[in-house]
């Protein structure tokens, strides 16, 4: 606006001073013509050429003009000339109204929308409630072909990161993944004496047994299908204790006869398989090593831990096999396997302890974290429970018990349960699609809660609000719920757009796992939406017919059902019991 009215004064100065101009050489052309007359005391008087060549007139000539072209203008349309300035400014106000024209009467016409829906749900609620749910339990059956995905590479590796970049150029190149998944088993000494002793060394070895030859999956598998395999074949050679006898059991009970037997195996320089034996520390192989003497090629005595490992194939086709194998191998090791007790006791009682490091062990990690937590969710849900009971009542305005019959104890409690069938319905949608669940969707559960709630607590209170102005109250209970949804409609709608798209925002990160947990959080907030504005809207009909007919509290899903045939009706003479009510045509 300040530039357009600089322009507009701009244009009016360049005007003025060209219309100036133009007088002032008329002038000079007059002056020549009289320029042959006698002196200038019998020239004639020009006063007008005078006050011309001296612009005074010129500013006052087209200034006369101006006003004389104004009045012409009044005369013939009846409208005054306005600047430009005037004329941007005035089609600016023109538009800025015309825009909230529109807005408004998109307002007028949601709203309508919004009155009619709560409308047509008050006369026939359970239409609407039983149509409702059954549209959040047709999602929520996606939930059969939900996959859960526990890997952490698969979820928190970004998508543009290089590490992901180069395995699937490894597995595009030779078809599998590279490497393998690595399940390493420690025995720990309780007392800190040393493991490297034949006794020990042979429970060590039945154990390793136990996980090559013995484990075997529900498919039948073991530890031979599933290692990864060399040229030849056969699985690669063992890394940690085993590797000193090429990880055949055979091998080391046909060496290995004594102590020292066995620390002689230690003390060789290379391999069965040719790798050079790492000295002077044992990395990988010995913990906590004890020597003969100092030096680089100082030998072993001792050590409180050693450790063997198994190799897998880490392709996505063997990955559930894979896991199930790694699984028995932690419950070998945690002595939960019954069919290899004796191994594992066999371990303890020589005071060792076995502890396993699974390819899964970090996400068994987070999952057993989250999992810890699901006590106080259940705790959480109770005290949010029992909040929004107390507080839907509070907006009735009374502090009575469950059997008073101002209170919304129940249908606090419709509320939350609509909340998780809104949660199984986005979560099926989603596990339809494709998209797998993971830990993290558990937590879930706690976030929308508090953001489902909400909009039952605004859909209340504009109900009460309604029903409290003189000019509603007196009106039936289909049009004060339409007029409820009328006032809160859009602001519901609002929000939940709101919620909606950020979440789907967030579904834009490259990491997997923040992008699952957007998706899932969205459609369940989609799914909250709509149960809200239809099957709550029903509830809400429904404690209100009960409030109306002094039923007690928490009898709201029979009293609909009984009203019709529930009408008291009072004995000639008898004064209306409190509890029936009072009013005419209504009974108890």
């Amino acid at each position: 606006a300040a530039r357009g009215v600089a322009e507009a004064r701009r244009r009016d100065q360049h005007h003025r001073a060209r219309g100036r101009l133009i007088i002032r050489c008329s002038a000079t052309a007059a002056t020549a013509l009289h320029s042959g007359w006698p002196a200038a005391t019998s020239r004639p008087k020009l006063p007008l050429l005078h006050g011309l060549l001296h612009g005074d007139l010129a500013k006052s000539l087209s200034t006369s003009v101006y006003r004389n072209t104004e009045s012409l203008r009044l005369k013939t349309t009846g409208t005054p000339r306005q600047s430009d300035s005037q004329a941007g400014t005035e089609k600016a106000r023109q538009a800025r109204q015309a825009t909230m024209a529109t807005l408004e009467a998109f307002d007028q016409a949601v709203d309508s929308k919004f009155e009619q829906l709560g409308t047509n749900i008050a006369k026939k609620p359970c239409m609407w409630f039983t149509a409702s749910v059954l549209f959040c339990f047709l999602g929520a059956t996606g939930l059969r072909t939900a996959v859960t995905e526990t890997e952490g590479n698969k979820l928190w590796v970004p998508d543009d990161s290089r590490a992901k970049a180069d395995k699937e150029g490894t597995i595009d190149t030779h078809g599998k993944e590279g490497g393998g998944k690595l399940h390493l088993v420690l025995f720990i000494s309780d007392d800190g004496s040393s493991v490297l002793t034949k006794e020990k060394s042979d429970a060590i070895v039945a154990f390793d047994t136990a996980v090559r030859t013995g484990l075997k999956t529900s498919t039948d598998l073991g530890f031979e299908d599933l290692c990864v395999k060399g040229a030849t074949g056969a699985c690669v050679p063992p890394g940690g204790h085993m590797r000193f006898w090429g990880g055949s059991a055979a091998a080391y009970h046909a060496d290995v006869t004594s102590d020292a037997a066995l620390l002689d195996a230690y003390r060789l320089d290379a391999y069965p398989d040719g790798g050079l034996v790492p000295k002077p520390g044992y990395a990988r192989t010995v913990g906590s090593p004890t020597f003969d003497g100092s030096g680089p090629f100082r030998n072993v005595t001792g050590g409180e831990a050693v450790e063997i490992f198994f190799t897998m194939v880490a392709d996505d086709e063997s990955a559930e096999d894979v896991g199930e194998l790694a699984t028995l191998i932690l419950d070998l090791a945690m002595g939960d396997n019954a069919e290899f007790k004796d191994v594992y006791n066999a371990v303890r009682d020589l005071k060792m302890t076995p502890q396993v490091f699974l390819h899964t062990s970090v996400d068994d990690g987070l999952s057993a974290a989250v999992g810890g937590d699901s006590g106080l969710f259940v705790i959480t849900y109770f005290i949010m429970t029992i909040f929004t009971m107390y507080s839907m009542s509070r907006l009735l305005g009374t502090n009575g018990t469950c059997a008073d019959k101002n209170t919304r104890v129940g249908l606090g409690g419709q509320a939350i349960v609509l909340i998780f069938f809104s949660i199984a319905g986005g979560y099926g949608v989603v596990a339809y699609l494709g998209t797998p669940m993971t830990s993290l969707t558990m937590v879930l559960p706690f976030i929308l809660v508090g953001i489902g709630i909400d909009d039952g607590f605004i859909i209340v209170s504009a109900f009460d609000q309604v029903s409290a102005e003189p000019a509603h109250a007196s009106k039936p209970l289909e049009e004060r719920i339409g007029l409820a949804m009328r006032v809160c409609g859009m602001s519901i709608t609002l929000t939940s757009i709101t919620d909606f798209v950020a979440f789907e925002l967030g579904a834009l990160s490259t990491s997997p796992g923040v992008r699952y947990f957007c998706h899932y959080a969205a459609a369940a907030i989609l799914m909250d939406y709509v149960l809200q504005i239809t099957a709550f809207v029903a509830c809400l009909c429904w404690d209100s017919k009960r409030v109306e007919r002094r039923h007690p509290d928490c009898s709201c899903c029979i009293s609909p059902l009984l009203a019709k045939s529930e009408v008291v009706v009072p004995e000639e003479g008898a004064k209306p019991d409190s509890d029936s009510g009072g009013d005419e045509g209504e009974g108890g």
